[in-house]
């Protein structure tokens, strides 16, 4: 592992020869750490993956959370900056697909280059109103019950475990807080495509929700389907690998044969 000069950006393997990056965002509850095997397994070597650690967690435990989307997006964008050089990708699960859209449009605020492709997964879009009551209010006894109806087969073990719950849970809560916070405000679309992932057994998004994405782009849209839940990005991995590789590709091919799109 390889952490560069910022606390928020860790790159678990070093691409000498790469000339695109890749910035991932975990999801709720989760750190950069989700992103340490994928190195391995995204070739070619051209793409380098910078995985996004937020703070309160792994090497930042000591770090406070940060409650507010804008201060969270702002934070990212300047220990982004000085790695916007090459083209470069985002990729959010989660909460993370919605960090990451609040960070594009922070960094274009900033008139500071943006990314050629955007790939929310797992999360209906923006805009769209929340279906389920929120959580973090709660009592932690209950949130944890709460937690344990929705993801007790993903996060089984830390529920079960006093010494895990009590290095999780507030981490978990800290970002459900910062999720049902969140109020989206209307801005121009971005101006990268957008594709939309999601597992296709998910039992909280509904197809609408997640074309809905189609609406913050200018640019292409479409959606893909994946084997497995929520948390397919770990039961279909090399699947899902694949997918952001070949997205990669045909968005880099696309703007090769007509540069006007994706100037």
């Amino acid at each position: 592992m390889v952490n560069f000069a910022s606390p928020w950006l860790i790159r678990h393997k070093r691409s000498v020869e790469a000339s695109i990056r890749l910035f991932c965002f975990h999801c709720a509850g989760g750190s950069a750490s989700e992103f340490r095997s994928w190195s391995t397994h995204l070739v070619p070597s051209s793409i380098e993956l910078l995985a996004v650690q937020l703070p309160g967690r792994e090497g930042r435990i000591s770090e406070p959370f940060i409650a507010k989307m804008a201060d969270l997006a702002s934070g990212v964008v300047d220990a982004m900056k000085p790695y916007l050089g090459k083209p470069y990708a985002i990729f959010g699960h989660s909460l993370g697909s919605l960090i990451g859209f609040e960070v594009i449009r922070e960094l274009r605020r900033r008139g500071l280059n943006q990314p050629f492709l955007f790939i929310p997964v797992g999360r209906h879009a923006p805009h769209v109103k929340r279906k389920k009551a929120p959580i973090s209010s709660l009592p932690e006894k209950e949130f944890v019950e709460e937690l344990r109806k929705d993801y007790g087969d993903h996060i089984g073990t830390v529920l079960d475990s006093a010494e895990l719950r009590e290095v999780f849970i507030p981490q978990i809560h800290a970002d459900f807080a910062l999720s049902e916070s969140y109020r989206f405000g209307e801005e121009q679309p971005l101006d990268c495509p957008i594709v939309a992932f999601a597992g296709a057994s998910e039992k909280d998004l509904e197809m609408h929700e997640l074309n809905a994405w189609s609406e913050h782009t200018s640019r292409s849209f479409h959606t893909r389907l994946f084997p497995g839940d929520h948390f397919f990005i770990r039961e279909s991995r090399a699947v899902l690998i694949e997918a952001i590789r070949q997205e990669i590709d045909s968005v880099r091919h696309e703007r090769k044969v007509r540069p006007h799109l994706l100037a």
